[in-house]
């Protein structure tokens, strides 16, 4: 369902392995499970850059869910 997902902006996606490794706009890194990223994500694979789709739980896991 959409509205379980959530966007994050300004995210650049560093590496990868059995996660694919994230850099959040305030220069956390973070791994994210490469089959809990939304299809219609920017962000795939190691070089992409823009809008990364996850789950909303996952997102909260990451402190990256808001408020």
């Amino acid at each position: 369902m959409a509205s379980d997902l959530v966007r994050v902006p300004n995210v650049r996606a560093i590496s990868d392995g059995l996660a694919l490794i994230c850099e959040l706009p305030d220069k956390r890194r973070v791994g994210v499970p490469q089959g809990l990223i939304d299809p219609g994500s920017e962000v795939q694979c190691p070089g992409d850059y823009g809008v990364l789709i996850i789950p909303r739980q996952l997102a909260r896991d990451l402190g990256v869910d808001g408020p």
